[in-house]
């Protein structure tokens, strides 16, 4: 059976993946970095809802780069981040495909949620793939 390599990035490539032109780094509660980015709606609009966005595996938020600013057209605020393993955080911390226990990925998303929240606004959660089975187990939270 053949087994999958990493890719291998230029350091040039690498430092511009690191520190894009738009989107952040997070510190989580446990100290774990993330890249995360929202977006706004228009310049003086107020959002009517919020939409967290949790990717699949084997994903990241770049794919969806094309969905967020229609989403956020719309008057919703969209904030999505690369999970732990995945895209720019995989890069950063040299992790590709290196996940943690579900109780991790749960807590992330929490977090998350948590970001997003804006007072009085219905807040909206999309999850993708695998991650929905992970977040359906534990809706309480």
């Amino acid at each position: 059976m053949a087994t999958a390599t990493p890719p291998t990035f230029t350091v040039e490539l690498k430092e511009q993946l690191i520190h894009p032109l738009f989107g952040e780094w997070i510190k989580l509660n446990d100290g774990h970095e993330v890249f995360a980015r929202t977006w706004n709606v228009p310049d003086g609009s107020e959002p009517v809802a919020t939409l967290t966005w949790v990717h699949g595996l084997g994903e990241h938020i770049g794919r969806y780069e094309h969905v967020f600013p229609v989403i956020a057209a719309a008057g919703i605020q969209v904030h999505a981040w690369d999970q732990r393993g995945f895209g720019r955080t995989a890069l950063k911390h040299g992790t590709a495909g290196q996940t943690l226990e579900w109780e991790q990925v749960l807590d992330d998303v929490v977090e998350a949620l948590h970001r997003n929240k804006i007072a009085g606004k219905p807040q909206f959660l999309v999850r993708v793939v695998v991650v929905s089975v992970a977040v359906s187990l534990d809706e309480s939270r």
